[in-house]
């Protein structure tokens, strides 16, 4: 028991440490402007993800860029592979 009592100090003073930064961050001491946005910089879930929809919508309605998403050559014959 005696041989861990200097580890567990050491345990204790390091997680004291990071509460310590933990509680900073939370309670606004030195966050520079740690905070939530407001107002009309505020966005919300169904923003968000209806921005992502929007950009399929594009993406997919673009037939070139649609069906060669990963820029494949997809007009090889047969004739040109190696079988």
């Amino acid at each position: 028991m005696l041989k861990a009592k200097p580890n567990l100090e050491s345990r204790i003073k390091t997680l004291k440490r990071d509460w310590a930064i933990v509680y900073d961050m939370l309670s606004g001491k030195d966050n520079n402007d740690f905070d939530r946005a407001i107002e009309k910089y505020a966005q919300t879930a169904t923003d968000i993800v209806k921005e992502i929809d929007v950009e399929d919508v594009a993406t997919a309605n673009n037939l070139e860029e649609g069906n060669n998403y990963h820029e494949c050559e997809n007009d090889v014959s047969l004739d040109e592979m190696d079988v």
